[in-house]
């Protein structure tokens, strides 16, 4: 067992002919027995009963330098407090403001992310997002705001488009001090690369610095040379972005394109997010309109329906979905075009031949497969019968049938 430099002192002390007055009770075994016996001898006889101490203790070297580089005369040293391991209970002081920003949508204290196909608009939800922030609006769901008006966010311009940047934040009507960018102002098109540790240290500086209510990342692949689907070089990348996030108490919100199984880019990158949200523009009949959808390890909340115009968003509670798709072949209107051109020709003139009656919608431009859906159809719901055909050695002739026919 090492000796405290207390302990020590009390040691050199009554080595030195002083007694002890009280401070033995204090000592740890074996100091406090060794101590004890120094105490009862007179004070010639302490020399030689430490000597022979010191004999048996494998440590005796060691004792004698620290105990040596003590002052007896002076005042005890003092000895630092025991450290203690945190709790949980310790979290409270760094996320006093809750865990979300955005409940149930951004992570307070996390790496959180957003997804999309190129060009669906994730640079511009997250200007909104900037926007709502400065002018503490509510979240886009009607929640209330986080932040206090006039906070700003920081931008990490991956894609290096910063310029694009500073339109489009104008047309949101946000001032320029609203999108700070992890640069110094001698040199604006700078710190992008997150590979750069001096950019790392730069992001964490100006987040203690300006406060921002998010860290936008905008994107996250254009902002590194690693490999996104290697687990150790995304942890490389992520790990001390993620410990700014929690020790500077802010969140950071990744953007990422999706792969063409709506899965992130480089998906360990979802592993380390703590929400992860995805945009879809699932109806090509509605160019503007969006699909927000999030998941997390918490409650989530029903997609939003997002509408994309010029400097700004609109979201509602119905959000777009998926036209329904045809179950093949042509669509149902070229089906009732045959089923009405079959119809016809049959009520002109009943019993003909399929063949010829397929001759004249083929002419008109109509499709062979559309024609013979068109007479099953007819067939299913009791107006058209055929006789003949495949198998027969007969001709295929169609019947009009003919639903309540006047009696003459």
């Amino acid at each position: 067992m090492r000796i405290r430099p207390p302990d020590a002192w009390i040691l050199r002390r009554l080595l030195c002919g002083h007694d002890a007055n009280g401070e033995l009770d204090g000592l740890p075994e074996p100091w406090k027995g060794m101590a004890a016996h120094l105490a009862g001898l007179n004070k010639k006889a302490r020399s030689g009963a430490w000597t022979a101490m010191l004999a048996a203790r494998p440590d005796r070297e060691e004792l004698v330098k620290t105990l040596e580089a003590i002052d007896p005369n002076g005042p005890p040293p003092v000895t630092e407090a025991k450290r203690r391991a945190a709790h949980i209970g310790d979290l409270a002081g760094f996320q006093s403001a809750g865990r979300f920003i955005w409940p149930s949508w951004l992570v307070r204290a996390h790496f959180n992310l957003l997804s999309s196909d190129p060009k669906i608009g994730k640079t511009h939800l997250a200007l909104f997002i900037a926007w709502l922030i400065w002018f503490r609006k509510p979240w886009p769901d009607g929640q209330p705001p986080t932040f206090p008006e006039g906070t700003s966010t920081l931008w990490v311009c991956g894609d290096r488009h910063q310029d694009e940047l500073k339109e489009r934040a104008a047309a949101f009507g946000l001032p320029p001090e609203a999108v700070r960018l992890n640069t110094l102002p001698a040199e604006p098109y700078g710190g992008w690369d997150l590979d750069n540790f001096d950019n790392i240290k730069l992001l964490r500086e100006l987040v203690e610095n300006e406060q921002p209510g998010i860290v936008v990342i905008d994107t996250v692949w254009r902002a590194t040379r690693r490999k996104l689907s290697k687990e150790n070089e995304v942890n490389l990348l992520m790990d001390p972005i993620i410990s700014i996030a929690q020790e500077c108490d802010v969140s950071i919100l990744g953007l990422m394109h999706l792969s063409k199984d709506a899965e992130t880019l480089g998906r360990r990158l979802e592993g380390l997010a703590r929400a992860i949200l995805k945009m879809f523009r699932p109806d090509p009949g509605q160019p503007d309109r969006r699909r927000l959808e999030v998941i997390g390890n918490f409650k989530e909340l029903p997609p939003l329906g997002v509408t994309i115009r010029d400097g700004g968003c609109d979201f509602d509670s119905t959000p777009p979905e998926e036209p329904a798709r045809n179950s093949g072949g042509r669509p149902p209107e070229e089906r009732e075009k045959a089923r009405k051109f079959i119809t016809d020709a049959l009520a002109s003139q009943n019993d003909r031949k399929a063949t010829a009656l397929l001759s004249e919608w083929e002419k008109g431009g109509g499709s062979e497969g559309t024609f013979w859906r068109a007479m099953r159809d007819m067939q299913a719901d009791g107006d058209l019968s055929t006789d003949g055909g495949k198998g027969t050695g007969k001709p295929m002739i169609f019947h009009l049938i003919l639903q309540n026919p006047q009696t003459p």
